[in-house]
């Protein structure tokens, strides 16, 4: 995972655990927000790279 805002580099590429020991898989991509905001949000998904380890 990295994380890049308006050009900028805010979180280097970074390997994170993404589900619980034991669990299944489940891939998703999005961004969640409250029902409520108004605004208008744009994410741009880059490069991704689904590996098998272990």
């Amino acid at each position: 995972m990295q994380l890049w805002i308006d050009g900028k580099q805010e979180l280097a590429k970074t390997q994170v655990r993404t589900t619980y020991p034991g669990l299944g898989n489940c891939f998703k991509q999005g961004f969640c927000r409250c029902a409520c905001t108004n605004s208008t949000v744009v994410i741009h998904h880059d490069r991704l790279v689904i590996n098998q380890v272990g």
